[in-house]
């Protein structure tokens, strides 16, 4: 599994986990309901702000959405 691919499953299993719907959890973060669709689909990466707001909207910290990442087997961009 990508790293993209365990990230939308993570934030999909947290917010079944506290019993909402894609809309509730679109409503509570602020993010469009399409945009949280295509992240639980793995097809969106989200970014850290949008990362932070799921956090929130979820009531958990951003460290349990992001542990199910091995961060040392993740590919490392070049900086210029």
């Amino acid at each position: 599994m990508t790293p993209a691919n365990l990230l939308a499953h993570r934030i999909a299993q947290l917010r079944r986990m506290h019993g909402l719907t894609q809309a509730q959890l679109a409503n509570r973060s602020g993010i469009q309901r399409p945009i949280i669709s295509r992240i639980e689909r793995g097809i969106h990466e989200p970014t850290f702000t949008t990362l932070i707001r799921l956090a929130s909207a979820l009531g958990c910290e951003l460290y349990e959405i992001l542990c199910v990442l091995d961060l040392h087997s993740v590919p490392r961009r070049k900086v210029a």
